[in-house]
């Protein structure tokens, strides 16, 4: 986001003729490769940035701009040591400039040059004490140099002066107070950085920190959590047209508990039982009683954490009948790329057992399902906690042909952090789903699936312990087989109390 924001500025002082970033060129070809610099880096095309830039500083040495944005391109590619002497070239041309020194003592705290970090950012944390991001640099480097009570404070006053730096501060007040041996106050600073972003990088480590810190302040490696919740459902039976349908109210429960049996920053083993039970007011058929049992890993190999997940799930209806179990195993990779960024890979293998009987055996639903997925993590900071763009493919190999399918899935997800500590999270996806055979229930044509659905839900801690949340959810099935054809409204209301 820098990138563009920072191209994007140049250019706009460019063409107003005006200010540092766009000085006046020595000639029209040192002018062009400056503009046309600009464009690649924008762009990502970082390599022929660095051209143009080079082609610049043959007639302009002392061109600060330039410099500078070959700083920012060394920085990308993971050069520092090349960025420390561009950035360092840059701030003897513009020694007035704080931003550059900013820039030029991250990049030192990231080739490991503590001490020359800590030289050039103490003294301009102290000049100038509202420089909230100096304050963050300053307080990394005296972490890391073991002045800690120093570093304790700096990273206080950057989450005081910029709200949108507390993630990185209170992860490294963290850190602080772990190597000062405050147990519980590092325990509060990660569990907060967790809360704030539990899908960013820095969320998930201090999520593993945190427990790995419990054993050292009486903490437990088990987890249990009650929810109680009424739900109204516009077509609780999932029926289209053809099919007479009412809405119903049900009361629905769960009970999940999970067991920690190694924590560590880098390795993770647990396992757990989640329970649900529905009891509805008018279709009592459909009252449902769900155990699912499972067991997840995953190990942290550099920027990569690589996860395996096996479920196991039987659900019965009118709390008697039996009526499908399903194993389910998903490997994952979430792959980190800065603390901006994160890519995610999954796939998902389902196997079905369906216990009622089907009148014709082209209507059983038993057999594997195939899913593959990417996604897309973008932490921008402040109030939005992330955002993904994904997409899936999805394969069905039921032993009935009703309801064997290709299909792919486009989805945007968006997680929000809102005064009195709300949370929101918002869900759009779109399924595009082909069947392979003609369908039983109109035998003219081939079932086809446009399946737009959309959620939002809403939290806020009411205790400690506590937690209300405010559901909804709408799907539209549209199907040119009339059966599938029809949509569904939800909303619910939910305590969940934690042990």
């Amino acid at each position: 986001m820098r990138r563009f924001a920072a191209a994007a500025a140049v250019l706009l002082v460019a063409a107003a003729g005006i200010g540092p970033a766009a000085p006046a060129r020595a000639s029209v070809e040192s002018e062009l490769s400056f503009h046309r610099g600009v464009i690649a880096y924008a762009e990502g095309r970082l390599d022929e940035a660095v051209a143009e830039f080079e082609r610049v500083l043959v007639d302009e040495p002392d061109d600060a701009a330039t410099h500078q944005y070959l700083g920012l391109i060394a920085v990308e590619q993971a050069d520092f040591e090349r960025a420390i002497a561009s950035y360092r070239r840059a701030v003897e041309l513009t020694p007035d400039d704080p931003e550059l020194r900013l820039e030029l003592g991250s990049a030192l705290l990231e080739a490991g040059r503590n001490d020359e970090a800590s030289e050039l950012l103490d003294p301009l944390v102290a000049a100038d004490p509202s420089l909230a991001r100096g304050q963050l640099l300053a307080g990394i480097a005296s972490y890391r140099l073991r002045r800690y009570a120093e570093s304790a404070e700096r990273l206080e006053e950057a989450t005081r002066l910029d709200p949108g730096l507390s993630r990185e501060a209170r992860y490294y007040t963290g850190l602080v107070y772990a190597y000062l041996g405050n147990v519980p106050a590092a325990s509060d600073a990660f569990a907060a950085v967790q809360d704030q972003s539990p899908l960013h990088p820095l969320g998930q480590s201090a999520a593993e920190l945190g427990r790995e810190m419990e054993p050292y302040r009486g903490g437990r490696p088990w987890e249990l959590a009650l929810t109680l919740g009424t739900e109204y459902d516009s077509n609780p039976l999932v029926v289209g047209s053809l099919v007479p349908r009412e809405d119903d109210v049900r009361g629905v429960a769960s009970l999940r508990t999970s067991f920690r049996a190694i924590g560590t920053e880098r390795y993770e083993l647990s396992a757990g039982y989640d329970a649900y039970v529905s009891l509805h007011a008018e279709e009592d058929a459909v009252d449902v009683q769900t155990h699912l049992g499972w067991l997840a890993g995953s190990a942290l190999v550099g920027p990569v954490r690589a996860s395996l997940r096996y479920d196991y799930s039987y659900t019965f209806l009118d709390l008697t009948n039996k009526f499908q179990s399903v194993h389910r195993v998903t490997p994952r990779l979430l792959w980190s790329q800065s603390r901006y960024t994160a890519t995610e890979l999954g796939y998902q293998f389902l196997d079905f057992e369906y216990y009622r009987p089907n009148f014709d055996p082209v209507l059983d639903q038993d057999g594997n399902r195939h899913v593959a997925s990417a996604g897309q993590f973008l932490f921008p900071g402040n109030w939005i906690e992330f955002v993904r763009v994904g997409v899936a493919y999805d394969h069905n190999e039921s032993r009935g042909a009703e309801f064997r399918y290709d299909g792919y899935e486009v989805n945007l997800r968006a997680g929000l952090r809102l005064p009195f500590q709300f949370r929101v999270t918002a869900d759009y996806g779109y399924t595009r789903r082909e069947y392979d055979e003609k369908s039983f229930f109109d035998p003219s044509r081939k079932r086809d699936d446009d399946v737009h659905r959309v959620s939002i839900q809403v939290a806020r801690p009411l205790t400690e312990a506590l937690e209300l949340t405010l559901y909804g959810f709408y799907r539209n099935n549209g199907s040119n087989v009339a059966v599938y054809d029809y949509d569904r409204a939800i909303v619910g209301t939910y305590l969940s109390y934690r042990f």
